[in-house]
């Protein structure tokens, strides 16, 4: 028999989540498999997250075995992207195989337990580039025109 506690004056039985909202609780174990945090979590579903924390350790070898899974398919997918980008190196842009690496590899490292990196994309936007962009909106100004609607009023308003 499951341990009953008490709770602002309300025996409840710890359990009894999974049996009154199962597809809540289901959805809180996908979530999590999907990556989302906690707080994602709660904002979600409405769970409290030391409710969601105690889902995901009655369900720690389940998500565990998970997280082994989606490691070793990355793993496979980082080195054939690898290997595309040394094959196809002339004819991919360099912007797009290395940021799918690098982002693969932070997510198998956070399943693996290692430290995270985090990996940031800019788009450099030098002086020439600010300048042809400024001259584009002052032509866009100066080709623009104001056209003044007049508001009709209602019938009920109008002597």
């Amino acid at each position: 028999m499951p341990a009953r506690n008490t709770k602002a004056g309300v025996d409840y039985d710890r359990s009894s989540y999974k049996k009154k909202d199962p597809e809540k609780y289901n959805l809180i174990l996908q979530l999590r498999k999907e990556g989302k945090s906690y707080n994602q979590i709660t904002a979600e579903t409405g769970a409290a997250t030391n409710t969601i924390a105690r889902i995901c350790a009655e369900n720690a070898e389940e998500l565990g075995k998970w997280k082994r899974r989606v490691s070793t398919k990355l793993g496979e997918a980082i080195d054939l992207l690898s290997e595309r980008l040394v094959k196809e190196a002339d004819d991919v842009s360099l912007s797009q195989i290395p940021v799918s690496i690098a982002i693969a590899l932070d997510k198998k490292a956070a399943l693996d337990g290692e430290n995270i990196t985090h990996v940031v994309h800019h788009k450099g936007l030098t002086h020439s580039d600010l300048g042809d962009k400024l001259e584009q909106m002052k032509r866009a100004k100066s080709e623009s025109q104001v056209i003044d609607v007049q508001q009709d009023k209602p019938e009920n308003e109008q002597k």
